[in-house]
């Protein structure tokens, strides 16, 4: 299934940025003409940290799939000015979508390389979602629905999802077999009926009548040996097996448990003091290492 992909949204502007940094005309041209999946598909992270780990929280939100320029009249001191905007498509991983639904993490930030390749022109390399950015006139991101990247966005509109029943496994199976064997037992003992209909009865061939045999002794009350006190036996037995199966599952997934908790005990026990440490500073955008990030 295609992830969510934004409408055309308008991540950067020329001109002065909140904190006092400067985005040129030409680098907003040369991020939109310059860019291609081919060469390079930027991806989304949280206020540009990323993750080293399968498991970590900074891991990729998504990717930008496309990119355009145009000229924009914005508001800016109270006054209309004309400037070049730099717009994005971004294709979402459930997690931004989750945000997005949330009013999390609306905006975007992105990193400019200079001299991307180099090929003298400026590039974008990557871009953060934040609720502050540096950029102003940023647009937020909207996730209509769910539809290809090469198809114009349509109005919202609901989908329907249907789940298919899971089918029974042997363990249900044998558990309901065995519940129709006990409820025909008791319902022999109330004297009611089966809820199977009963064989129609044909009528015996007439036999000669047998010489009367000796009289045996009375079978002793309260212990009936019946078709139907065997049915419920056997039911009993197998649904106690069952059970044991059951009971050894859970036992199996506690211990696991314990296991997890006992090495995260350990874990946080290596772990350094944080009195004796110093963690870095964290990133407030700027330049690093060549790169621009607004």
């Amino acid at each position: 299934m295609t992830n969510p992909v934004t409408d055309w949204t308008r991540v950067a502007i020329e001109g002065e940025t909140i904190d006092g940094r400067r985005i040129s005309r030409q680098e907003i041209i040369d991020c939109a003409e310059t860019f291609s999946v081919e060469t390079l598909k930027p991806r989304l992270f949280v206020e540009h940290l990323r993750g080293v780990t399968l498991d970590s929280a900074f891991n990729a939100l998504g990717d930008m799939v496309d990119a355009k320029w145009q000229e924009d009249e914005v508001q800016i001191g109270g006054s209309p000015k004309k400037v070049a905007a730099l717009y994005a498509r971004i294709e979402a991983l459930p997690p931004l979508i989750e945000a997005n639904k949330q009013g999390k993490k609306l905006y975007t930030s992105i990193e400019i390389k200079a001299n991307l390749g180099g090929s003298g022109r400026s590039g974008l390399i990557g871009l953060g979602v934040t609720d502050s950015p540096a950029v102003l006139c940023n647009q937020a991101m909207r996730f209509s629905a769910l539809y290809p990247k090469d198809v114009s966005i349509a109005a919202p509109h609901e989908m329907q999802f249907s789940i298919a029943e899971p089918a029974p496994t042997a363990d249900q199976q044998e558990i309901t077999g065995m519940l129709g064997e006990m409820k025909k037992f008791f319902s022999t003992l109330a004297g009611g009926k089966s809820d199977d209909p009963a064989p129609v009865a044909t009528p015996p061939a007439p036999t000669p009548r047998p010489s009367p045999a000796p009289a045996s002794p009375p079978t002793a009350p309260g212990q009936p040996s019946t078709p139907e006190t065997e049915a419920f036996s056997a039911a009993m037995t197998g649904m106690g097996g069952v059970m044991e199966k059951a009971f050894s599952a859970i036992t199996a997934q506690l211990e696991k448990s314990d296991a997890r908790m006992a090495a995260l005990e350990q874990r946080l026990e290596r772990e350094p003091d944080e009195k004796k440490f110093s963690r870095r500073p964290l990133s407030t955008g700027g330049r690093a290492g060549g790169d621009f990030v607004y």
